[in-house]
């Protein structure tokens, strides 16, 4: 989460350069000139690399190690680079504003600093001296002369930003509607039917149809006819695809998360070309969906009680995400479409970059779509909403259901677009129980669902402003999120400093001092079973592997280890035994609950309302902390008097 005022460039340098870390391993954002015999060699080529990348830092006055060196002539060589920046003759746009530009005093000596924002798509490719092909891009610590098919890129990209081109509308040559597959042709005609029934391109012969689609048509200036490339990757025939547009490329995969570290090593379900379906989009949207949206019960939205409540929004999130991948890729570079599916979440990654900024993406309601034809052939069948609606539709379907924000992120090196739609996430989940806790059940049902988002967003030990949390809550105006500040810091959960645009807003001291233990177990328990918190409100039954573990670490007799061996092979155990075996587990030690819900094989809610409560109430077992609602809440049997 981005907390706090925007750093003036003196504060960045001057944190960056007390923090060896950042100053000699950022490489990828800040680079040293060391300005000795003149203003810098190579100044201009890392220029246009970070524009044309993510933008970046460059210091004169520090050689290529880090080593500080100053310059005794920092105004002069400001002056310098300001005259020719803003003469027009050497780049083509300027990404450094008045802030941009500083003489940083650092130990007694000045260096220049200039902050190279990134430039818009719409003013790609940055090059040099009026020449389009000399621009560079940033890979890792250096700067790199663009190839042809990159600033070919560029330059696509700025004409789909710029203007109504499209990027699939370019003609395939020799290619026609006999390239395509009748079948998947005649689905498409008979769902545009079902969606729109009286629409006047569905009793339209193929030529006509596909022409009204977008997906053939004829140059004018030249004569030339042909299937576009939305038409040839939507409906064609597996081997016209592979002999016209070979590049092209469309992977599922589903894993079973039973490999310990990475989910992704093993899959047990895949939709790849094999010979046995036409791979084009149409049949791959339609045979990924149904595995996407299969189990969406399974992770739950809660309503005002808590309770589990299903939703059709979250369908419409997913729908909307995987139309969003195949619409927004560049089928002009090598990955085209990937979508991963795994117990924690959902993973979409497409060819290409991002049209607009993240913080335009997550701001929603614009638009800017490269592939506008494939885009209106999805919308005619219902499948995407209005232009600037479906990020929203997205964004807003899977926060409600799964208290958790997706996210999109780029990687430029690779040249792909990933989003991540994350499951209810287990820290965020075991958050979400802690402060349930902490609050009280019945108070924190109360809370509506943007709330319960708004307490999962903030940071433990930071304070956040309004606009902070804004950028993690699409579709949600300044007004409505100061109201939900303000009151959940008049119910007694946050508490606030400042005024105005100015206020921040932070935990209650005894709630975060709850959520830090949380943390502290949290890194815990990959290493320490015993210290598991996930188990606490996941379906952590426990291996025996891990029953074992957890038996030597409380130094669990070997006849204690055998009754519990027994308690976990049966389907069903009488109360009696279940508040025996508890007793017997916890008299003379200290055990927590995610060590009870390993070791007897029982979900650990249930275990605590049903079982362990009573106990207590009872006085046959106590806490071992003060606080009730303490993360780390342990349990000890009453030894008789």
């Amino acid at each position: 989460m981005h907390t706090g005022e925007k750093q003036t460039l003196t504060q960045i340098v001057r944190a960056w350069y007390k923090d060896r870390n950042k100053w000699t391993e950022a490489t990828w954002g800040l680079e040293f000139k060391s300005g000795k015999g003149g203003f810098p060699k190579g100044m201009w080529e890392t220029y246009s690399a970070f524009a044309n990348t993510n933008g970046g830092i460059i210091v004169i006055g520090v050689n290529n190690d880090g080593l500080l060196e100053g310059i005794g002539t920092a105004e002069q060589f400001r002056d310098e680079f300001s005259n020719i920046l803003s003469g027009g003759s050497k780049c083509s746009s300027v990404q450094c504003g008045a802030n941009d530009i500083a003489v940083v005093d650092l130990d007694g000596k000045e260096v220049l600093a200039i902050r190279v924002n990134a430039a818009p798509v719409s003013q790609k490719p940055v090059y040099l001296d009026g020449a389009p092909m000399k621009c560079y891009i940033r890979r890792g610590e250096g700067d790199r002369r663009c190839t042809e098919a990159e600033v070919g890129r560029m330059l696509r990209d700025r004409d789909t930003v710029l203007s109504d081109y499209s990027a699939d509308a370019e003609i395939i040559p020799n290619s026609g509607p006999e390239d395509l597959d009748p079948q998947t042709l005649l689905k498409y005609r008979n769902n545009l039917k079902r969606n729109r029934e009286l629409h006047p391109w569905a009793d339209l012969d193929d030529e006509a149809l596909l022409v009204k689609l977008g997906a053939y048509r004829r140059d004018r200036k030249t004569g030339e006819k042909g299937l576009t490339l939305a038409g040839l990757l939507m409906f064609g025939r597996d081997e016209t695809i592979k002999e016209l547009h070979p590049i092209f490329r469309v992977d599922y995969f589903e894993f079973d998360g039973e490999e310990k570290g990475d989910s992704r090593r093993r899959w047990e379900d895949r939709i790849t070309p094999d010979g046995t379906w036409e791979p084009n989009l149409y049949q791959f949207f339609f045979k990924v969906l149904p595995r996407l949206t299969a189990d969406l019960k399974r992770p739950f939205q809660l309503d005002d009680r808590m309770m589990r409540k299903d939703d059709s929004t979250a369908f419409e999130a997913v729908r909307e995400a995987l139309a969003n991948a195949i619409i927004h890729a560049d089928y002009r570079e090598p990955g085209g479409v990937k979508i991963m599916k795994s117990p924690i979440g959902l993973v979409l990654e497409n060819a290409g970059t991002l049209l607009m900024s993240e913080e335009e993406v997550y701001a929603g309601g614009k638009s800017l779509c490269r592939n506008k034809n494939l885009q209106k052939m999805f919308k005619l069948i219902g499948i995407v909403e209005d232009a600037g609606s479906g990020v929203d539709v997205l964004m807003r379907g899977w926060t409600e259901n799964f208290l958790c924000v997706p996210k999109v992120a780029e990687d430029r090196n690779a040249l792909k677009v990933v989003w991540r739609l994350p499951y209810l996430a287990m820290q965020n989940k075991n958050v979400m129980y802690v402060q349930q806790a902490f609050l009280g059940h019945e108070k924190y049902a109360r809370l509506s669902v943007a709330e319960k988002i708004t307490l999962l967003l903030m940071p433990t030990n930071e304070a956040v402003s309004n606009q902070d949390l804004r950028v993690y809550m699409p579709g949600v105006h300044a007004v409505d999120v100061r109201k939900i500040l303000a009151h959940l810091r008049d119910e007694g959960y946050l508490r606030s400093t400042g005024r105005s645009s100015a206020t921040k807003y932070a935990f209650t001291e005894d709630l975060a001092k709850q959520l830090r233990k949380l943390e502290a177990l949290l890194e815990l328990q990959a290493s320490n079973v015993g210290s598991n918190v996930g188990s606490n409100v996941g379906s952590n039954v426990g291996s025996v592997d891990m029953v074992e573990k957890l038996g030597a670490e409380l130094n669990l007799p070997e006849e204690l280890l055998g009754r519990i061996a027994v308690y976990r092979s049966k389907s069903r155990n009488t109360r009696a035994a279940t508040d025996k075996l508890l007793l017997d587990i916890c008299s003379g030690r200290r055990v927590t609950l995610s060590q009870l819900s390993v070791l007897l094989k029982r979900e650990a809610e249930p275990l605590r309302r049903d079982f362990v409560s009573t106990l207590v109430r009872h006085g046959k077992l106590k806490f071992t902390a003060p606080q009730k609602t303490d993360v780390d809440q342990g349990y000890t049997a009453v030894l008789p008097e």
